[in-house]
């Protein structure tokens, strides 16, 4: 199976329309899947792995990972409806990291 360069993983099938636009979903209920999915999309050569971030604490040591590499890039956006404000904090420490300025 050829992996995709943008894939996006999510707990419920509202993530089936990422694939409306080319980003290939993942529907996985199972927490302690979604760090070997992403392992699994990693060594596919996928560049971009968008998470759900309802998922961060089950994979903070995967994060750690792939944090020095260059890919995949791993973003954890509030999908599904459930919003935790995990994921935009990361996004914001990480614009601010390489820019040197809070711009939000």
């Amino acid at each position: 199976m050829k992996h995709p360069q943008i894939a996006c993983i999510g707990e419920n099938e509202d993530i089936i329309i990422f694939n409306g636009i080319g980003i290939t979903p993942f529907v996985i209920k199972d927490r302690k899947e979604v760090s070997k999915k992403i392992d699994e999309l990693a060594e596919g050569g996928t560049k971009v792995v968008i998470v759900s971030d309802i998922f961060q604490e089950g994979i903070s040591e995967t994060l750690e990972k792939y944090q020095e590499q260059s890919f995949p890039i791993i973003l954890l956006l509030p999908l599904g409806g459930v919003e935790t404000g995990l994921g935009i904090e990361k996004i914001r420490k990480d614009v601010e990291r390489a820019i040197g300025i809070n711009i939000f």
